[in-house]
C-alpha cells in the first residue's frame, strides 16, 4: 500500500504565514505539519506520494523527510486543474491497487491513518467525523454505513458529520474522478465521486489549519497529545502546569506554565509565558508577557512587550513596548479582513497574524485581528488599526 498526501494547495486563507513557504511547512511545536503526517503515514506504506505545486522548498523538504524517516518520498506535481480530484487523478500513474490519502494541512492523531486502513479492507472509504461547526465542512448524510450525500459548506447543515479528507482508495476511484465535471468554484471536486462509498467514522483528534487563529489551536491539540519533559535548563523559574522545554533551551528568572519551549530558545529574564508555543532559537524576555500565541522560529521580544492571541512568523523582532492587542472594546467576536474576504474568527479574543521577518519599532500598538506581511517594517510610536498588506 502506498501513501498519497495531498500538498498541491496555495493556502491563501492562511495569508500572510503562507506567503513565504507552502502551507505544509508551518511549523508547530518544533515541526513541520507535513512532517507529522509522514511520520504517521510511514508504518503502513512502502512508498509515499506526495502531490505538490512544483514548489522548490517543498521539494526540498521532502528531500530532508525521506532521509530523516528513511522512506521513499515522490513529489508528483499535479496536474492541469483545480481540486481534490485533480490531485487524486495525478497519482494515477504511480500507485498500485489501493492507497490511502491524506491532505498535507491538517493535524491530527496520526492513528487515524491506521485506522481507516483497517477499517476500509481495501474498499473505496472515507473518514468523517463529529464537528461543532458542520457549516465550515463538507457534511456527510449517513446510511446503512454509506454516504447518502455530502454537501459543501451547507448554511443549515443535515448532519454534524464533517469529511475530513482522509479516504482509502483502489484504483477503480480513477475511472470515476475521469467523468467529475468542474464545479462552480472552478474546480474538480473528488466529493462528487463519493455518494455510496464506504464511511469510517472516528472519534480521535483532528484539526483543519484554515486560517492563521488555527495555528494556534492546532499547537495546542498538539500539546495536549505529548507528555511533559524538560531537556532544557531551568533557572530560578517558576514553572506551573504542563510544561515541555526542549533540548538546548535556557529559561530564567521567569515564569512558564502550560506551554511549550523549543530548542536552543532563551526564555527571560522577566518574561511571562503562558499557554503558549515558543518555537526553536526564539529568544524572549525584558519583562515580555506572551499568552495563548505561536511564537515562530529565530523572533525576538526582550523588552517591555504584550503579545496575546497571536500567531507570529519566523524571525520578527519586536521593538520595546510593542503592544498586540487581543480584545475589543465592545466584547464582541474579532473579525478577519483574509485574502478570502471578511471572516468572523468567532473568538473574543485575537491579536494579529504577523508574517516572517517583520521589524517593529518601539512603542507600537497593533489593533485585533490584523493581518501583517512579511518583511513589513513597522515605524516607531505608530498605530496599525488594519492590515499591513
Amino acid at each position: 500500500m502506498e501513501g498519497v498526501i495531498l500538498a498541491a494547495g496555495n493556502g491563501e486563507r492562511l495569508w500572510p504565514l503562507t506567503a513565504t513557504r507552502p502551507k505544509p511547512m508551518i511549523r508547530i511545536m518544533g515541526r513541520t505539519i507535513i512532517e507529522r503526517i509522514v511520520e504517521g503515514i510511514k508504518p503502513i506504506t512502502n512508498k509515499i506520494f506526495v502531490v505538490t505545486n512544483g514548489n522548490g522548498l517543498l521539494r526540498e523538504h521532502l528531500n530532508e523527510l525521506s532521509l530523516k524517516y528513511n522512506v521513499e518520498i515522490v513529489p508528483v506535481v499535479q496536474k492541469e486543474g483545480k481540486g481534490t480530484a485533480v490531485a487524486v487523478e495525478s497519482v494515477k500513474d504511480y500507485v498500485s491497487d489501493v492507497f490511502v490519502v491524506a491532505s498535507g494541512d491538517h493535524v491530527l492523531d496520526t492513528s487515524i491513518y491506521r485506522d481507516i486502513v483497517n477499517f476500509s479492507k481495501g474498499e473505496n472509504t472515507i473518514t468523517v467525523k463529529f464537528v461543532e461547526e458542520p457549516e465550515l465542512y463538507g457534511v456527510v448524510d449517513v446510511e446503512e454505513g454509506r454516504v447518502a450525500s455530502i454537501e459543501e459548506k451547507p448554511e443549515n447543515p443535515k448532519t454534524n458529520l464533517a469529511n475530513i479528507g482522509i479516504y482509502v482508495f483502489n484504483s477503480s476511484i480513477f475511472d470515476e474522478i475521469k467523468d467529475i465535471k468542474v464545479s462552480k468554484r472552478g474546480e474538480k471536486e473528488i466529493t462528487d465521486v463519493l455518494r455510496g462509498k464506504k464511511v469510517f467514522i472516528t472519534a480521535k483528534k483532528w484539526l483543519d489549519v484554515a486560517y492563521g487563529w488555527h495555528v494556534y489551536d492546532a499547537f495546542k491539540l498538539l500539546f495536549d497529545m505529548e507528555k511533559e519533559r524538560i531537556d532544557g535548563e531551568v533557572k530560578n523559574t517558576d514553572i506551573k502546569g504542563k510544561v515541555i522545554i526542549e533540548k538546548g533551551a535556557v529559561v530564567e528568572n521567569s515564569v512558564v506554565e502550560d506551554s511549550y519551549i523549543g530548542k536552543d530558545a532563551k526564555i527571560g529574564p522577566f518574561a511571562y509565558i503562558s499557554k503558549s508555543c515558543v518555537e526553536e532559537k526564539a529568544e524572549i524576555g525584558g519583562a515580555t508577557s506572551l499568552r495563548r500565541s505561536v511564537f515562530g522560529k529565530g523572533s525576538k521580544a526582550k523588552h517591555l512587550s504584550y503579545i496575546g492571541d497571536s500567531v507570529i512568523g519566523e524571525g520578527v523582532n519586536f521593538g520595546s513596548s510593542t503592544q498586540l492587542a487581543n480584545l475589543r472594546f465592545d466584547n464582541k467576536h474579532v473579525k478577519v479582513k483574509t485574502k478570502k474576504g471578511i471572516v468572523d474568527s468567532k473568538r473574543r479574543k485575537l491579536g494579529a497574524i504577523v508574517g516572517d521577518n517583520v521589524k517593529f519599532g518601539v512603542n507600537v500598538s497593533v489593533m485585533p485581528g490584523t493581518l501583517i506581511k512579511p518583511d513589513a517594517w513597522v515605524m516607531p510610536n505608530s498605530l496599525i488599526k488594519s492590515n499591513i498588506d
